[in-house]
Order: C-alpha cells, then sequence, then structure tokens
C-alpha cells in the first residue's frame, strides 16, 4: 500500500507539472504569435514629394507596435531630417505605421563665415551651402558666425537673427519680397526691396512694428503713393517719400 500510495502521488504531480508545461508552453506561444504580429511590416508615408528621402524609417522595421511610442519616433525622426518641421505617427493594428510629414519652407538665407547657411521661419539650419542658391533673402549679420560650429538641423538661438526672419516673412505677407536684410547693429535691421528700404527695431515689440506697417502700406495702396523708405525705430515712423 505505501508503495502505491507513493506512485500514485508522483504520476499527480507529474500530471500536474505536466500540465503547467502545457499552460506555459500556450501562453508562451500565444504571446510569441501576438508579438509577432504587431511586428511593424509596413510604414506608410503621407505628404511628402516624390524622391524626397526620409533617414530613420527603416530603424522602426520589425519594431513591435505595442512598445512603440509615437512621441519618441517624432522626435528622432525629426532630428534626423532637418526639413521636417512637424510629424504625426499613427498606429493602424496589427502591423503598420503611418507618418505624416510637414515640411519645412526656406526663409532666408544666412551669411556666414565660408558659405551660407538656409533658415527656416523659427531659425533652423535646413542646409549648409558654400555657394549661395540667390533665390531667398540674404541676411547679413555683423558678427559673422563660424561656418563649421553649427551642423544641418541646428536651431540658432539669436534674436536678431530670428527677429529677421520674421520680418522678411511679414513683408513678404505684404507682398514684398526683401532681397537683402542687414543687422546693421542690435536696433537696426535694414530690409532692402528693390530702390526702397524699411528698418526695423528689436527695441519695439514686433507686433506694433507689424501693425504701423501694416498701415502704412495699407494707406499708401489707396491714394497710390510711393515711398523711399520707412523707418519703424522711432516713436512715430519715419517715411522718406
Amino acid at each position: 500500500m505505501p508503495q502505491n500510495t507513493w506512485l500514485t502521488q508522483l504520476f499527480a504531480k507529474i500530471k500536474i507539472l505536466t500540465f503547467f508545461i502545457v499552460v506555459f508552453g500556450f501562453v508562451l506561444g500565444g504571446l510569441f504569435y501576438g508579438y509577432n504580429s504587431t511586428s511593424i511590416k509596413t510604414i506608410e508615408i503621407e505628404n511628402v514629394p516624390e524622391g524626397f528621402q526620409i533617414s530613420g524609417l527603416s530603424d522602426y522595421k520589425g519594431k513591435n507596435l505595442l512598445l512603440l511610442s509615437e512621441e519618441e519616433v517624432t522626435k528622432k525622426i525629426k532630428s534626423k531630417n532637418p526639413l521636417i518641421k512637424n510629424t504625426r505617427v499613427q498606429k493602424k493594428y496589427p502591423s503598420t505605421i503611418m507618418i505624416a510629414f510637414d515640411l519645412y519652407r526656406e526663409e532666408a538665407e544666412l551669411n556666414v563665415g565660408t558659405g551660407y547657411f538656409v533658415l527656416s521661419e523659427d531659425g533652423r539650419i535646413l542646409s549648409k551651402n558654400k555657394k549661395s542658391a540667390g533665390t531667398k533673402t540674404l541676411i547679413n549679420f555683423y558678427q559673422k558666425l563660424n561656418y563649421y560650429s553649427y551642423s544641418s538641423g541646428d536651431y540658432l538661438k539669436i534674436n536678431d537673427i530670428n527677429d529677421a526672419i520674421y520680418y522678411i516673412g511679414l513683408l513678404e505677407n505684404l507682398g514684398l519680397f526683401v532681397d537683402n536684410l542687414d543687422i546693421k547693429d542690435r536696433d537696426m535691421l535694414l530690409c532692402n526691396i528693390g530702390e526702397k528700404t524699411i528698418i526695423f527695431t528689436t527695441s519695439k515689440s514686433r507686433e506694433r512694428q507689424k501693425y504701423e506697417l501694416s498701415q502704412i502700406i495699407k494707406e499708401f495702396k489707396i491714394t497710390g503713393t510711393d515711398y523711399k523708405s520707412i523707418d519703424l525705430r522711432f516713436e512715430k515712423p519715419i517715411i522718406k517719400l
């Protein structure tokens, strides 16, 4: 009897162990199947011009969709692609991610030590070139930056330059293309528009100068008045006809 009892207990333990091994195998297999079925196999892109190459997309092939952070993808893609302004990532189960892009517009060229930086509206360096393309407004800064101290994708956190880019965009919205903008000092941003000049300052708010200039240009269009220069540095703008 004791021998039979021992065998019975042994077989019972083996059955329980076998049951748990089978269950564990099913669970492990299910997890493996689930992980494999949600691995990224397809990357769909939207709003990108034909032929535009995007760096870093291949890094996500085979990654698990469940563990993917949309925010992290956005940061990495933008850091590797200076021309990309915004990225929107959407998971499409079981194995696809859709990524839409907004590209920067080239706003101006900055003349630096031994070349040129192509800048976006928020001061990001989109590209570095040894020669000027000659198709965008050229910014001349009184303090020449070192060409080799910056990389494409860097942001120029220089108030004078960022103000210059803002005013270039403002003038374009008013139908005025700036040939070049000379940052003479901290208080003089001189825009050359053909034979006309418009001077901005960092001492007055952007909004105030925008309002003053818009009103002046609007009035001149109504009256048909021509002008040589508009100087917005003072309490009241100085206009030369």
